[in-house]
Protein backbone atom coordinates (compact mmCIF):
# COMPACT_ATOMS: atom_id res chain seq x y z
CA UNK A 1 0.00 0.00 0.00
CA UNK A 2 1.30 3.43 -0.82
CA UNK A 3 1.88 5.91 1.91
CA UNK A 4 2.34 9.67 2.06
CA UNK A 5 4.85 10.70 4.86
CA UNK A 6 3.69 14.54 6.17
CA UNK A 7 5.57 16.09 8.93
CA UNK A 8 3.37 18.58 10.95
CA UNK A 9 4.82 20.32 13.77
CA UNK A 10 7.79 18.24 14.28
CA UNK A 11 5.63 14.90 13.85
CA UNK A 12 5.89 12.76 10.94
CA UNK A 13 2.97 10.62 10.19
CA UNK A 14 2.52 8.43 7.50
CA UNK A 15 -0.99 8.79 5.95
CA UNK A 16 -2.04 5.48 3.41
CA UNK A 17 -2.50 7.32 -0.05
CA UNK A 18 -6.40 6.67 0.06
CA UNK A 19 -6.66 8.41 3.38
CA UNK A 20 -4.71 11.17 2.19
CA UNK A 21 -6.53 11.58 -0.89
CA UNK A 22 -10.01 11.69 1.58
CA UNK A 23 -8.38 14.29 3.75
CA UNK A 24 -7.23 16.55 0.43
CA UNK A 25 -10.77 16.47 -0.68
CA UNK A 26 -12.47 17.76 2.75
CA UNK A 27 -9.52 20.62 2.84
CA UNK A 28 -10.73 24.08 1.63
CA UNK A 29 -7.69 25.80 2.44
CA UNK A 30 -3.80 25.45 2.98
CA UNK A 31 -3.58 24.30 6.62
CA UNK A 32 -6.47 22.63 7.12
CA UNK A 33 -5.25 18.99 6.54
CA UNK A 34 -2.64 19.94 9.41
CA UNK A 35 -6.06 20.50 11.78
CA UNK A 36 -7.89 17.23 9.79
CA UNK A 37 -4.09 14.69 11.16
CA UNK A 38 -3.85 16.29 14.66
CA UNK A 39 -7.52 16.25 15.72
CA UNK A 40 -7.19 12.38 14.35
CA UNK A 41 -4.37 11.75 16.45
CA UNK A 42 -6.04 13.83 19.37
CA UNK A 43 -8.88 11.56 19.32
CA UNK A 44 -7.10 8.42 18.75
CA UNK A 45 -5.19 9.40 21.89
CA UNK A 46 -8.01 9.97 23.90
CA UNK A 47 -9.74 6.69 22.94
CA UNK A 48 -6.71 5.02 23.70
CA UNK A 49 -6.13 6.48 26.87
CA UNK A 50 -9.97 5.41 27.66
CA UNK A 51 -9.23 1.43 26.83
CA UNK A 52 -6.05 1.69 29.19
CA UNK A 53 -8.19 2.79 32.14
CA UNK A 54 -7.20 6.69 32.19
CA UNK A 55 -9.82 8.28 34.69
CA UNK A 56 -8.40 11.88 33.18
CA UNK A 57 -7.54 13.32 29.55
CA UNK A 58 -5.53 16.47 29.21
CA UNK A 59 -6.12 19.07 26.72
CA UNK A 60 -3.14 20.68 26.25
CA UNK A 61 -4.39 22.41 22.86
CA UNK A 62 -4.07 26.34 22.91
CA UNK A 63 -6.82 28.17 23.69
CA UNK A 64 -8.89 29.70 20.72
CA UNK A 65 -8.08 33.36 19.99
Amino acid sequence: MKAIVKEIRNIRVQIPKDLHDDLMALCTHHGQLSFLVREGIRLVVQKRRRELGATYVEDTRSPEK
